[in-house]
């Protein structure tokens, strides 16, 4: 006994993508509020994309243990200057 296996034809097909945002090492980014959550996640998005100067500003005054950490993370590894206000 014989099995015929039957294939259909495919066809091309095209993919959309999205190309990746990529930020000026030669230019300052200001992230304003930028000690809550969000903030510290964009900063990080901005260094991972290039950004190797960040301003962050905030409204509280208050440093957080967490943004410590962050601005001597990125400091200590000479991937970005971060100066807080």
């Amino acid at each position: 006994m014989q099995s015929v296996i039957k294939l259909k034809e495919m066809k091309e097909t095209s993919f959309l993508f999205l190309r990746r945002t990529s930020c000026d090492p030669n230019l300052t980014y200001i992230v304003t509020g930028g000690l809550g959550g969000f903030g510290l996640e964009l900063c990080d998005w901005l260094v991972r994309r290039g950004a190797r100067h960040i301003i962050i500003t905030t409204r509280s005054g208050k440093l957080d243990l967490l943004l410590l950490c962050f601005t001597r993370t990125y400091t200590l590894q000479c991937l970005a200057k971060v100066f807080v206000y």
